[in-house]
């Protein structure tokens, strides 16, 4: 892919980048740059709109024709005095707010330059992940709880961290020791008990009736069991504090700008969720948020003599992100009562290539690493029939640790790669026209043209 600059040295005029937002267009009015453009840019390509030393806009390219060809108003084709040609662009980002220096000079339409190929590159990329998550946290928002699913590692629990700092509003580094964020990773054994409440064994010591004995000898007492409150109830009643104790404002009557509070749920296929939501999936509901559940514990407390059944709510202020890998063999088990209560979002591997671009290698060895990416998933999808088995950037951003290595690549196939392949291959028939497929894995990952 080529990275393109269009615009002017000396600025473009207001409405003229007004009209470029609204269609979602690149042009110039060179003379000389009608033909280049058509035969040169292609789909796929990165647009950069300039006007001064400001990149203005950014955007992939998706169509090259004239203006009146792809249904722009004739008040922009007799703005410009001409039917140009120009570049329509998908995805378009607005980037002049960040005032970035681009530094290029001569014609209005030309290559970008080396030196800042990688900025208007990494330009796009963030723009592209800060709107995959403004996206998100409107479906979280709209929702109250999500499961963010996709190939391994494409960074969905990096992303659900990111979308808990923005709703809850503190620093990355400050977020684990904020008591309005929580996060769990389910496992087979998890239940109930421990994620709602349950009985749990509790040491009850005897006094000391004979003063004499010793106290470095062992206590003595036994053991009972008391009711204790799991690590989501615990979380919800914090959350309910902080939404009691938020005042009630003309303009927010439902408390809309009460303290956040998420609770992320890493690898939450994992665990039988029948078993650890139990009669909480009515209460996940938007629609029930609030309202009180009974308790399957609750005859504990009418045979304590205590008058009122212990009831429990998921306050409204409480947002529930859950991640899963598409390929994990628990997937098939999910509880569709659980499913359908869940908004779903899918991180892809290519959305994930931000990850690469903020690892801490050279320039040089991200854009190999984006290649080889790219090249193993499109062989991966091929020989295992589903984009489910793709691999993220994560995987990629390994190359941190063999950074200095000759062969940097070989290390990380080695050691991290080679062995999820041969485990998604385990198993799968060796049919005609289908042989050597993890040695045409390796091939797409070096690079090199399949032998098929």
């Amino acid at each position: 892919m080529n990275v393109w600059r269009f615009g002017s040295k000396y600025g473009i005029i207001g409405s003229i980048a007004g009209e470029m937002a609204k269609y979602k267009i690149a042009f110039t009015g060179e003379d000389d740059a009608q033909e280049r453009i058509s035969r040169e840019v292609k789909i796929g390509d990165y647009i950069a709109i300039t006007s001064g030393q400001k990149i203005i806009f950014v955007g992939l390219a998706t169509k090259i024709d004239k203006m009146s060809s792809l249904g722009i108003d004739n008040t922009l084709i007799d703005m410009v005095e001409k039917d140009l040609i120009c570049v329509k662009m998908h995805p378009f980002f607005d980037t002049s707010s960040e005032n970035k220096f681009y530094g290029g000079q001569g014609k209005d339409f030309h290559k970008a330059l080396d030196s800042y190929t990688r900025l208007i590159i990494d330009i796009f990329n963030k723009s592209k992940s800060e709107e995959n998550m403004t996206e998100t946290i409107a479906i979280l928002k709209a929702n109250m709880q999500i499961v963010l699913t996709g190939a391994p590692g494409t960074g969905k629990t990096y992303l659900a961290q990111e979308i808990a700092t923005n709703l809850i509003g503190v620093a990355k580094e400050q977020l684990k020791n904020s008591n309005q964020y929580k996060f769990v990773q389910f496992h087979p054994s998890y239940d109930y008990s421990d994620f709602v409440e349950g009985l749990k064994p509790e040491f009850v010591e005897e006094k000391l009736k004979d003063e004499s004995k010793s106290a470095e000898e062992p206590p003595t007492g036994q053991i009972t069991f008391e009711l204790k409150s799991g690590v989501f109830k615990k979380f919800c009643e914090d959350a309910q504090k902080a939404y009691d104790e938020s005042p009630v404002e003309d303009n927010d009557p439902i408390k809309e700008n009460a303290p956040k509070y998420v609770f992320v749920i890493d690898e939450i296929n994992r665990a039988d969720l029948s078993r650890v939501f139990g009669e909480l999936f009515f209460g996940l509901e938007a629609d029930y948020r609030g309202k009180p559940i009974e308790m399957q514990y609750s005859y504990l407390y009418v045979n304590r003599g205590e008058k009122k059944t212990e009831t429990f709510s998921i306050p409204p202020n409480v947002y529930i992100i859950g991640t899963m890998n598409d390929i994990d063999r628990s997937v098939e088990s999910m509880d569709f009562a659980l499913r359908r209560r869940f908004a779903w979002k899918e991180i892809t591997a290519k959305e994930s290539e931000v990850i690469i671009d903020a690892a801490k290698i050279s320039a040089d060895l991200k854009e190999d690493a984006k290649k080889r990416m790219d090249q193993l998933n499109k062989k991966i999808e091929e020989i295992m029939g589903s984009a489910s088995y793709q691999i993220g950037g994560a995987y990629f951003k390994k190359l941190e640790k063999y950074k200095e290595s000759d062969k940097p690549f070989e290390s990380l196939w080695s050691n991290h790669l080679e062995g999820l392949l041969k485990e998604y291959l385990r198993g799968m028939s060796k049919s005609k026209g289908n042989e050597n497929p993890l040695l045409r894995m390796k091939n797409a990952y070096d690079l090199k043209v399949d032998s098929k």
